[in-house]
């Protein structure tokens, strides 16, 4: 899944958001699917996530029996927040997990009092029944998606 959000900020020409949702396990944010919405931002290297995609993650998360954990988006180079992102984790106290295109490599972080605290992330496997790597959409009981877990307390 990580790589192919790294394909499509590619095709898209400017960041890719989203919502990361799964479950909470043990301390840990557990994203087993991520529903990516609009950029509405007319710049590269900003976002604003439309807020149809937003409900529409929160709906599709609850028809699951699942919840959004994470908010997720791409950066070009680095997978550090920015100043912005900074100022949104306020708004939204949740893990906020960033794709370096670059590299596909991961990092998420959350809003300490005010201070970014980096939490732990590991890939833990992306398989799909038909090969690809990528999980099959709806098929839940054949492939084990992409997850991805942040360790540490999480705040509620």
């Amino acid at each position: 899944m990580v790589e192919l959000v790294c394909e499509l900020a590619g095709i898209y020409g400017k960041e890719l958001a989203g919502l990361g949702i799964g479950f909470m396990e043990e301390g840990s944010a557990v994203v087993e699917d991520i529903v990516v919405g609009e950029n509405l931002s007319e710049e590269r290297d900003r976002f604003y996530l439309d807020p149809v995609a937003i409900i529409e993650g929160h709906r599709l998360s609850e028809m699951a029996g699942l919840e959004v954990v994470a908010l997720v988006h791409t950066h070009r180079t680095g997978a550090t927040p920015s100043p912005l992102d900074a100022e949104g984790m306020l708004l939204w106290p949740i893990p906020w997990v960033i794709v370096d295109e670059a590299d596909c490599s991961v990092r998420a972080w959350v809003v300490e009092g005010k201070s970014l605290r980096e939490l732990s992330v590991r890939v833990l496997s992306a398989c799909a029944s038909d090969g690809s790597g990528y999980p099959n959409p709806g098929d839940r009981t054949e492939v084990t998606p992409l997850l991805t877990r942040f360790g540490g307390t999480l705040p509620s």
